[in-house]
């Protein structure tokens, strides 16, 4: 019988709450594992490299290098990891740079 593997994700946000909020809500689903978190871009490519999750939750704007600069560096570098964008702005630029970035 094959084993059920979990889903590793990162969290990428600025905002140090968020992060705890969406790991207490992820902790919830047995079939989801937390690898890391990140604050900003830069954070993300070296938790990216050290754990190579499935699926980075990556936020948009952040500072020294947002979302969708990461977005970018993420994708090039690890094709097989998935982003999933998380913005509360309302941006139709940001949104489109973001679905271009991957």
């Amino acid at each position: 019988m094959t084993e059920k593997k979990n889903i590793r994700v990162l969290i990428v946000d600025d905002h140090g709450m968020v992060r705890k909020g969406l790991r207490a809500y992820l902790k919830n689903h047995t079939d989801l594992e937390v690898v890391g978190e990140a604050k900003n871009g830069l954070e993300a490519l070296k938790v990216c490299e050290d754990f190579l999750p499935d699926v980075v939750l990556m936020d948009l704007v952040m500072p020294d290098m947002d979302g969708v600069t990461a977005t970018r560096a993420i994708r090039r570098q690890y094709p097989e990891v998935q982003v999933i964008a998380l913005t509360s702005f309302k941006d139709k630029g940001l949104v489109q740079d973001a679905l271009q970035a991957g």
